[in-house]
C-alpha cells in the first residue's frame, strides 16, 4: 500500500520542510539536514511519490525563504 511514498516534513527548530521515504518515516522520529535536530515526526505535510514530495519541499522552502528576506 505504501510502496515507493514518500513524506514531506517540517523541522522544529529551522522551519525547513523535508522529502522522507515513508518507510524510514515510520520509526516516527526524523533528523533534520539543515540543523541536525533528531526529532519525533508530529505532522505529515503531504504524502506522495518521490516527485511529488521534492517539488512540494522546493515549493514551501522558497516560500520559507522569500519570507525570511522581508
Amino acid at each position: 500500500m505504501y510502496r515507493n511514498q514518500n513524506v514531506v516534513l517540517r523541522c522544529n527548530r529551522c522551519t525547513m520542510h523535508k522529502s522522507e521515504s515513508l518507510e524510514v518515516s515510520l520509526s516516527a522520529r526524523w533528523t533534520c539536514n539543515i540543523c541536525g535536530l533528531a526529532q519525533p515526526m508530529l505532522r505529515i505535510y503531504h504524502y506522495g511519490t518521490v516527485a511529488e514530495c521534492h517539488s512540494y519541499v522546493s515549493i514551501l522552502n522558497s516560500r520559507i525563504r522569500n519570507t525570511m528576506r522581508g
